[in-house]
């Protein structure tokens, strides 16, 4: 009948699925058809945390700079802990470095490279060492000044 009422308004057709679209599901409740749906559709709210997901993927030099500064400071640790140990290993921490450091500027030799690297990385530890013993210090200050006041 509804067929009918648009067939005879000249032109007026009930909207069909473009078939280039893929196929359509129809999707029934209590028998009766309610809704058609293109089984490609992908909900929103599963759109939204795909692309926050997607924001959140560091790139690949990213987590590339990490290693190399792990194996940097990896490499600062045996020289201080071991300097023996340090010499044997050190073409190995090398080539671990230049594999996740591949750009280097082409008039650098990358063993002096390696070297400055691992002489910062010395300072930062030295310095971290140094802070910790002073905030000790001042822990203990605090901890003296509070039992005389008591």
């Amino acid at each position: 009948m509804l067929l009918l009422l648009f067939a005879g308004l000249g032109g007026v057709v009930p909207p069909t699925p473009d078939p280039g679209a893929g196929p359509v599901v129809e999707f029934t409740i209590g028998g009766a058809p309610r809704y058609r749906r293109d089984p490609n559709h992908i909900p929103i709210l599963q759109r939204a945390l795909a692309a926050k997901a997607d924001r959140f993927v560091k790139p690949a030099h990213d987590r590339a700079q990490r290693r190399a500064k792990a194996i940097e400071v990896e490499a600062a640790e045996l020289v201080l802990e071991q300097p023996e140990a340090a010499e044997q290993s050190f073409a190995q921490l090398v080539d671990r470095w230049l594999a996740e450091r591949p750009v280097m500027p082409a008039a650098t030799d990358p063993s002096q490279q390696f070297l400055a690297q691992i002489a910062l990385r010395i300072q930062q530890i030295n310095a971290q060492a140094e802070a910790a013993e002073l905030m000790r210090r001042m822990r203990d200050e605090s901890d003296v000044l509070a039992l005389l006041l008591l």
